[in-house]
C-alpha cells in the first residue's frame, strides 16, 4: 500500500486520469475563440485610465500585412498560446505532487 492508503495501481490510475485532465485543460479553446467578453464593473477613475500601448494596438488592429506571418508577443493569458505550454517534466511533477500529497500544507 502507498502512504496515501491506495494501492500502486490505484495511484497510477489517478496519475493517468490527472494527465488526461491536464492535457484537456491546456488544449481547450482560448476565451476569444469561445466568444468570451469581459463583464467587469469599474469605477469612474478606473474607466478613465488610458494605456498608450493599447491605443497603438487598437490603431493597427485588423491592418496586418497578409503577406507576413503574425508573431504573437503572448500578451495576456499564457494558456491561450500553445507555444507557452509547460514542459512535460513540469506537468509530470505537478501530477506527482498532487497524487502523492507531498505538498499538502504550509511548509
Amino acid at each position: 500500500m502507498a502512504l496515501t492508503g491506495r494501492t500502486q495501481a490505484a495511484n497510477e490510475k489517478i496519475v493517468e486520469e490527472a494527465k488526461a485532465v491536464f492535457k484537456e485543460a491546456v488544449s481547450v479553446a482560448t476565451p476569444a475563440e469561445r466568444g468570451a467578453t469581459w463583464q467587469v464593473l469599474t469605477n469612474e477613475r478606473a474607466a478613465n485610465i488610458v494605456s498608450p500601448i493599447r491605443q497603438v494596438l487598437e490603431k493597427i488592429d485588423g491592418k496586418e500585412n497578409p503577406n507576413k506571418k503574425m508573431i504573437t508577443l503572448a500578451l495576456g493569458d499564457p494558456s491561450a498560446y500553445p507555444h507557452l505550454r509547460p514542459s512535460e517534466h513540469m506537468a509530470q511533477t505537478l501530477v506527482k505532487i498532487i497524487t502523492d500529497a507531498s505538498a499538502n500544507g504550509y511548509g
